[in-house]
């Protein structure tokens, strides 16, 4: 596959819209759909749990629009649509933490506990007064703090979420996000890789193409949490959106229309003159050059009687 200079381009078209796709955050997203609501400020786990339900509904029901106007806008346009609609809803979910980690409450660590973590929110409501503090847990269900003012009965313990009023404008985000990337980049890269090989090397392209998908996949669940701790739960998802703008980029300049177009012509779309037939090692002599077969004469357009 590499020897051809159109297939080495398709290939490293399928393999960019793959990694692209995971880079982006999405199984991030549907990963920690329920943990990201709760850090945006939804106390509620039920209601977490029943928001990152409809997060999953919202990408169904988006992979089936892009399915209707895949041949009707064709998957240039919904590539680049949704990976701009991405970056913009990725920079709204940012936002929104932005906004919720400027009205949370100062974390306050108590006489001797220099080693608390003043990045996490902990705190307790009561009466509508909200206060930081940093706390033990009293067990692993953070139902309450072990002491201090946090452990009177009444008062709502919020060991995993900062209490704010603006935890709506990152469920927005998120669902927003989903609503963009479900219909372009969620079914495009896996539309595109079927159709921009030739049929000898379409198993191996899409395959190599899958696996670039899985190891970035891979790679963004491992290292999630371990950005939120480094970036902060808003700048993770700036990282997010710049990989997207930088996708956008790079399928703008690259990337060329496939609807319409026959596969036996899907060359020519990468600088190829038709569908490319294998190069095999009987066409090839010791130094890769196409050599011509010794029994049959070179064709100089002239025939002798």
């Amino acid at each position: 596959m590499l020897r051809r200079p159109t297939v080495r381009r398709a290939l490293l078209l399928g393999c960019g819209l793959q990694l692209f796709q995971q880079l982006t955050g999405i199984n991030t997203v549907m990963y920690y759909s329920a943990s990201i609501i709760q850090l945006a400020g939804v106390r509620d786990v039920s209601l977490a749990i029943w928001l990152a339900a409809v997060t999953a509904a919202v990408n169904f029901v988006g992979t089936l629009v892009g399915l209707v106007l895949v041949e009707r806008l064709g998957r240039r346009p919904l590539t680049l649509a949704s990976l701009l609609g991405a970056a913009l809803s990725l920079l709204l979910l940012a936002g929104g933490f932005l906004l919720n980690a400027a009205e949370s409450p100062p974390v306050v660590a108590p006489p001797g506990s220099p080693d608390c973590d003043r990045a996490n929110c902990a705190g307790c409501q009561a009466a509508g007064v909200t206060n930081g503090s940093c706390l033990p847990f009293v067990s692993p269900a953070n139902a309450s703090a072990a002491g201090g003012a946090c452990s009177a009965p009444g008062l709502v313990w919020a060991a995993d979420w900062c209490p704010a009023s603006r935890s709506w404008l990152a469920v927005l985000g998120l669902c927003l996000y989903l609503i963009c990337f479900s219909p372009g980049m969620g079914p495009m890269p896996w539309t595109v890789n079927a159709e921009i090989y030739p049929a000898w090397a379409r198993g191996t392209g899409s395959g190599l193409a899958a696996s670039c998908n899985w190891l970035a996949n891979l790679a963004v669940s491992l290292t999630f949490l371990t950005l939120v701790h480094a970036l902060g739960r808003a700048g993770v998802f700036f990282l997010y959106a710049g990989l997207a703008a930088v996708g956008w980029n790079v399928f703008f300049r690259w990337l060329p229309e496939t609807r319409g177009v026959p596969l036996e012509d899907m060359a020519v779309l990468f600088g190829g003159d038709g569908d490319d037939p294998p190069l095999s090692e009987d066409d090839h002599g010791a130094d890769g050059l196409l050599q011509e077969d010794p029994l049959e004469p070179p064709d100089d357009g002239q025939f002798e009687e």
